[in-house]
């Protein structure tokens, strides 16, 4: 374990944090000989790498403030409840080889829902991880490919009130170089019963991201558009209106949505566009550009995954087996160290941290 070296952070606002983060959880992965967690402390500013040896597809999942998800794939399938700064393995289960776990949540009950690339089923697991607890079957939601088979490529997932979950499907064209379908499919599924109450097909592509208002009855989904050029399908923010059973565009954009991310109370995501014509990616706040990146004079690099708590965006920005971890203050306009890049505004980068190996996933946790 490398000893933690300490990095100087923005105060960030715990204003309208419920349950504010202790440490920010990072992987950094070798596609070819695995990765590793590491841990960024929010409030001391130490940093550690190589705090746990992991696989070569990994990704890192909230769950409490107590405890993190970690999710294998790339035929090493499996699921692992990392708990406290030591990311000591309180918890795990292996799953179906090549099943390809796309996310995790909690319900309300405590048991863990678990979403699949390549199974048609939401697999639901007793707070332990130790018992199977129930299988939602979701293929009506999936699209027929030329050899018959349907495939409904379930994503992201959300509380939406104490009795229903809901879960967004791909619905991935596998036999056009895995294009996603125009339209996205939705579940309401009954935590009690695991009974599947409503579906709706939604004209939004390759959903990424989930926001429950249950009180408005409303959910904000974020689509990230097809990747394959300036043509084709753009990213999308919309409404899905639960009692009219409708959908309202909110924004169109001109590009395609990397990764996204909402912060407790924003009405905005968080989001990585990367705009093809150009070549470039943003971090943005809604329709908001902070700052843009990712064009061929920076040698490849782009962004690649973000997180958002109060004020702040942390974003990971990757090139050549190597990588930086920006942490960007959009509230305040302050510069520590170099230029911010193109666009920036009056938002600016406040740090720019390397790291040994390109960063994938980065989750909120202990």
């Amino acid at each position: 374990m490398s000893p933690p070296a300490a990095v100087s952070l923005p105060i960030i606002s715990h204003k309208g944090e419920r349950e504010f983060p202790k440490g920010l959880w990072f992987v950094g992965n070798n596609f070819a000989t695995g990765g590793s967690l590491g841990r960024l402390d929010l409030e001391t500013g130490l940093i550690q790498h190589n705090i746990l040896k992991v696989g070569p597809d990994t990704i890192v999942v909230p769950d409490s403030n107590e405890a993190i998800f970690m999710l294998n794939r790339q035929g090493q399938d499996s699921i692992a409840r990392i708990k406290g700064v030591k990311a000591d393995i309180e918890s795990s289960r292996e799953f179906l080889k090549d099943s390809n776990p796309q996310t995790v949540i909690r319900d309300l009950k405590g048991n863990i829902w678990v979403s699949f690339l390549e199974l048609n089923q939401i697999h639901v697991y007793s707070p332990n991880l130790k018992e199977l607890v129930a299988q939602v079957d979701l293929t009506h939601l999936g699209i027929k490919g030329i050899d018959g088979s349907i495939h409904a490529d379930l994503g992201p997932m959300a509380v939406f009130d104490d009795h229903i979950i809901l879960i967004a499907a791909q619905r991935l064209h596998r036999d056009r170089s895995w294009a996603p379908d125009k339209n996205s499919g939705l579940a309401y599924i009954n935590s009690d019963s695991y009974a599947v109450e409503s579906s709706h097909f939604i004209e939004l592509s390759n959903p990424t991201l989930l926001k429950t208002e249950p009180s408005k009855s409303r959910v904000t989904i974020v689509g990230k558009g097809d990747f394959v050029d300036v043509s084709g399908l753009m990213g999308q923010v919309l409404f899905f209106d639960q009692k009219n059973l409708s959908s309202a565009q909110t924004h169109f954009y001109n590009g395609k949505i990397i990764a996204a991310d909402f912060a407790e109370g924003s009405d905005d995501p968080a989001l990585i566009v990367w705009y093809p014509k150009d070549n470039k990616s943003c971090i943005q706040m809604g329709e908001i550009s902070i700052v843009c990146a990712g064009s061929p004079a920076n040698q490849g690099y782009v962004f690649s995954a973000i997180r958002q708590v109060s004020n702040i965006i942390f974003v990971s920005y990757f090139g050549n087996q190597t990588s930086e971890l920006w942490v960007i203050d959009f509230k305040t306009g302050e510069v520590s160290g170099e230029d911010s890049g193109e666009d920036s505004g009056e938002n600016s980068i406040v740090q720019r941290i390397p790291m040994d190996l390109p960063l994938f996933s980065l989750s909120f946790g202990p």
